[in-house]
C-alpha cells in the first residue's frame, strides 16, 4: 500500500494499519481509481509531456506514435527541424473538403492530423526521406499495478488524484452528494474548475415579482 492509497483510506474512514475491506485484494479498486484520476488529469491539463522525434519517409503519410512507458495522448506542437517551421493542425474532414486529392500530393509537409488512437498523418506526403519532425506530445501514464511501482507527480496533482479516488469510492456506494463534493475539490485543486466556471445568476423582474434564474432557463 503506497502513500496515495493510504490517504484515500483515511478520507473514507478506513483503518490504514489493519484495513477491514481494502486488504491486498480489495485495494485494487482504490488503485484503479487513482490510476483513472492520474490519467484523466494528465490528459485534461496537458501536464505530462514528452518530446518525440519522428523521421519521415518518402511517400509515407501515416505514422504510429509508440512508447514503452506511457500512452500517446495528443500533439501540442509540431516542428520541422529541417526547415525550422511549425506545422499547423488539421483533420480528415477539413482537409478532404479543401482538397479531395490530398493523399496524392507530395512535397514538404506543413500540416498534421490525429488518426485514431496512436496514429498521426501529415499533409503533404514527403517527396523524400530525411525530414525529422519534433513533436511535443501530451502523454498518458500507464497504470501502476503494485505497491513498489514508482508514482511521482506534483503535490497538487497528488492531492487531486486522492480526491478523485475518494469521489469514485462514494459514487460506487451510491452517495452522489459526497461524490460530487469530492469531485469538485479535485477540479478546484487542479484548476480545471476555472476552465468551466459556473454561470452567474441573473435576475428577472416582472412587475412586483422578482425571481432568480440561470441564463439558460426561461424566466
Amino acid at each position: 500500500m503506497n502513500d496515495l492509497e493510504k490517504q484515500v483510506l483515511r478520507f473514507i474512514g478506513e483503518n490504514t494499519d489493519s484495513p477491514d475491506v481494502f486488504d491486498s485484494t480489495g485495494i485494487v479498486h482504490i488503485r484503479d481509481s487513482i490510476n483513472h484520476g492520474t490519467q484523466q488529469f494528465c490528459m485534461a491539463t496537458g501536464g505530462y509531456k514528452r518530446r518525440y522525434f519522428l523521421p519521415l519517409r518518402e511517400n509515407c503519410q501515416f505514422y504510429r506514435i509508440s512508447s514503452t512507458d506511457d500512452h500517446f495522448g495528443y500533439i501540442v506542437n509540431a516542428w520541422d527541424r529541417n526547415r525550422h517551421v511549425r506545422l499547423s493542425q488539421t483533420d480528415l474532414i477539413r482537409i478532404s473538403h479543401e482538397n479531395p486529392w490530398w493523399m496524392k500530393d507530395t512535397g514538404y509537409p506543413d500540416q498534421y492530423m490525429h488518426i485514431g488512437y496512436d496514429y498521426i498523418g501529415v499533409y503533404r506526403k514527403p517527396s523524400a526521406s530525411g525530414i525529422v519532425l519534433e513533436l511535443d506530445c501530451v502523454m498518458i501514464p500507464k497504470p501502476y499495478t503494485t505497491d513498489t511501482d514508482p508514482v511521482k507527480m506534483r503535490d497538487a496533482f497528488e492531492q487531486a488524484v486522492v480526491q478523485f479516488a475518494v469521489s469514485e469510492f462514494f459514487a460506487s456506494r451510491g452517495d452522489a452528494n459526497r461524490a460530487g463534493e469530492w469531485f469538485k475539490k479535485a477540479l478546484d485543486t487542479t484548476g480545471l474548475k476555472a476552465l468551466h466556471p459556473d454561470s452567474k445568476e441573473q435576475k428577472y423582474q416582472f412587475g412586483g415579482f422578482q425571481r432568480n434564474a440561470r441564463p439558460n432557463q426561461v424566466p
